[in-house]
């Protein structure tokens, strides 16, 4: 069965998909991964819920306690109701999609002090390396600053190289510490500029390697383009 309308097609927001349409508008600009191949990155609805589940129970031991600190081979019910609630106030999560498929979920929980959220990452293995989680901290960097935010933290273990270098180099101002619990970052949303910078040469570059790819195998997979966020109540700040 086809659709006649290219955004359902995509699995895009349309006006009978109040979940994503409501907290979202534009959320289904097409990005590339760094290696060319077409990502969707959307906000998580209810209805993600299984194939949230399906993400984290396949996830290997490595990125599970790179992500939670500790193995887990399941979330319960309801942290998985969190993850897909997408509440623009309390606990907004991105969810990167290839062919409906999750290949990675970012998150951020606004802190009581509502001018802050913390944010966490996870990638499927067989994505690592592509720039998934840099792609879901723009996203998540776009409707933070949106939504009235000043600051993304993380804590981070120190040998999650991969996740280290992602924050250093998002084009964000940060800071970092070291204690006990890890790797401590702070990312300052006071100026994107250098966040649009970076994104520009990161699309630049993801293009080319999707020319390549085209070159040996031609698609029609959708080209790049920004992901971009914003949301009816953006100019508001978010509250707990």
């Amino acid at each position: 069965m086809t659709s006649s309308n290219p955004a359902a097609a995509r699995g895009c927001p349309t006006s009978g998909d109040s979940g994503r349409a409501a907290t979202a508008v534009g959320v289904c600009a097409p990005a590339l991964l760094s290696t060319g191949r077409p990502v969707e990155i959307v906000p998580a609805v209810p209805r993600d819920f299984e194939q949230v589940r399906h993400f984290y129970e396949q996830l290997g031991d490595a990125s599970t306690y790179f992500r939670f600190f500790g193995i887990r081979r399941a979330l319960p019910d309801s942290e998985l109701r969190d993850v897909v609630s997408h509440d623009l106030n309390h606990h907004v999560t991105l969810l990167a999609k290839i062919d409906d498929e999750v290949i990675g979920i970012g998150e951020y929980i606004v802190a009581p002090s509502a001018d802050e959220a913390e944010v966490a990452f996870a990638v499927c293995d067989a994505h690592h390396h592509e720039g998934v989680a840099t792609l879901l901290l723009e996203g998540l960097t776009r409707i933070a600053r949106n939504a009235g935010l000043r600051r993304l933290t993380a804590i981070t273990l120190p040998s999650n190289h991969d996740m280290r270098l992602v924050f250093r180099t998002i084009g964000l101002r940060h800071e970092s510490v070291f204690d006990d619990d890890g790797m401590h970052y702070v990312l300052h949303l006071d100026d994107l500029d250098t966040l649009d910078e970076r994104a520009n040469e990161r699309r630049s570059i993801a293009a080319q390697a999707r020319s390549d790819r085209v070159a040996v195998q031609p698609s029609t997979d959708a080209v790049a383009g920004e992901v971009l966020f914003s949301h009816p109540d953006s100019h508001h700040r978010a509250t707990p």
